[in-house]
């Protein structure tokens, strides 16, 4: 199992890797359309070079059209609910679990901010996972995850994971696109007595739910505290780009890393009830 630092140099070298990535496939692309004028000219000489089988279009670089900056990361289980191995080491969609997704800098540190959609409707996709299945999933491979954190050097002889999990609104100011909530997301605390030591996301794909976790972050103690301060509230969880946004019901707002996420809400009237839904909602 990776700590929450090793989790986050891995996304960021893993994203160094896809910008080079693209770097090198615009390259190519230049190049490639500098090769076909050449041809075209040729072709009406009647040289009928095309014709040559001088290109092998397979071995172009090609980015994977659905991969997003950090979209793959280790899991840190390789357990079902089926009660069989699997090799899957990557995360199935463009969403990630809470353990790398909010390794963005904050709006001061150069990144975009996301407009919001003008569509507001929140749309909901992927495969629910209930609570229910989340805990009969805990139950039969508590002994893995505890060994898992034990292993890695994290206190864990008074373990207790969360029964309630929630999920996240989605926005990332694509044009045309509105709120998503991914319910095939599920984020899940778990404390060795009153301490915060890690977050277990849970997703699910096929009917299967895999886990990975995320330990040993520093924000984890300021996180456990604004919880405590907001005990019994429902508070709305948001994912702004790739920066997590916990809003209260009085329409105060939270980042779990300490990021200053006012610029990313600024002139939005009453954001809790327009982020308001009901997979996305948590109450400590």
């Amino acid at each position: 199992m990776k700590s929450y630092d090793e989790t986050t140099n891995n996304l960021l070298e893993r994203r160094d890797k896809y910008n080079e990535a693209q770097r090198i496939k615009k390259k190519n692309i230049i190049r490639i359309s500098s090769v076909l004028s050449c041809f075209i000219i040729i072709a009406v000489l009647g040289l009928g070079i095309w014709q040559g089988g001088w290109f092998d279009f397979n071995s172009l670089p090609i980015a994977n059209p659905s991969t997003q900056e950090g979209s793959n990361i280790e899991s840190t289980s390789n357990y079902t609910t089926q009660e069989k191995t699997t090799n899957q080491t990557t995360v199935p969609t463009t969403e990630q679990p809470t353990s790398i997704q909010n390794t963005e800098a904050p709006a001061d540190g150069g990144w975009a901010i996301p407009a919001l959609p003008s569509d507001r409707e929140i749309k909901v996709t992927g495969e629910m996972i209930t609570d229910e299945e989340a805990q009969k999933y805990f139950r039969k491979n508590q002994n893995s995850i505890v060994s898992a954190l034990t292993s890695s050097g994290v206190s864990s002889n008074s373990i207790k994971i969360s029964n309630k999990g929630y999920g996240h609104v989605n926005y990332n100011g694509e044009e045309g696109k509105s709120f998503e909530v991914r319910q095939n997301y599920r984020d899940y605390l778990v404390y060795n007595g009153n301490e915060l030591i890690a977050i277990i996301t849970l997703w699910k794909e096929n009917g299967e739910i895999f886990d990975t976790t995320s330990f040993g972050a520093k924000w984890f103690n300021d996180y456990n505290e604004y919880l405590q301060n907001h005990a019994g509230e429902k508070l709305v969880y948001v994912y702004a780009g790739w920066l997590e946004i916990i809003i209260a019901p009085d329409n105060t707002y939270f980042n779990p890393m300490g990021h200053d996420v006012s610029a990313y809400l600024e002139g939005i009237d009453k954001p809790y009830e327009i982020f308001y839904h009901e997979t996305a909602t948590y109450i400590p």
